[in-house]
This record gives structure tokens, sequence and C-alpha cells, in this order.
């Protein structure tokens, strides 16, 4: 069983977490099930994470999916803002950042390179 420490997610924050909320309730309003669940365990995940990095309440990661998924994708970020010769960032995921939406790349990228302008 995963905890939040265990998590690459310093920083997380409670917007993030908003954000995989608003994305919950898209998956409601579509009546997806899977996506609902999906959703519904990266709401769980970020919110645990971000209680973690606000008060140091080191609570477990309920649904590995989320856990793996988040990590896949910190690594993923990681090692591309790496490439482009930027710092990665929780933050910088705020907007979304699942990889096989080209838009969400873009932002990332945009982000990180405001940000360290």
């Amino acid at each position: 069983m995963f905890y939040a420490k265990d998590l690459p997610a310093s920083g997380m924050t409670f917007s993030y977490t908003y954000g995989e909320v608003l994305e919950f309730i898209e998956e409601v309003a579509k009546a997806d099930i899977d996506g609902m669940l999906s959703e519904l365990c990266d709401v769980y995940t970020c919110a645990t994470c971000a209680i973690e990095n606000y008060t140091g309440i080191n609570l477990p990661i309920i649904w590995n999916r989320s856990a793996n998924v988040w990590m896949e994708r910190v690594h993923f970020y990681t090692d591309l803002l790496d490439k482009l010769g930027l710092e990665f960032k929780t933050e910088y995921l705020r907007f979304g950042s699942n990889p096989e939406k080209p838009e969400k790349i873009k932002k990332i990228i945009e982000l990180a390179r405001e940000d360290q302008a």
C-alpha cells in the first residue's frame, strides 16, 4: 500500500485537487462509470497528497491505480522537461497531466517556461 509521502507529489495543492474534481464532474455528466471511478481515484489521491503537503499527516492511498498513474506521469514530465532544460514542479500539472492529450503536454511546457524564464 502506498502512503501520500511515498508519492512524488511535493507541493500538491488543493487547487490541483479541484481540477480533478472538475474532471470527475465531467465524467458524471457523461454517465461514464469507468471514467467516474478513475477520476474519483484521482480526486482521493490528490486530496490525500495535498493534506500531507499542508499538514504532514501521512494518509494511505487506497487505490494503487491512481498512485501508479501519478508516478508514471511525474516521471514522464520530469524526463520531458529535463530534455528541454527545465525543472519539473508538481504545480505544472494543475491543469491536467494526461500525456495522451497534446494540449496537456503543451500547457505543462508553457507553465514551466513561464515559471523559469
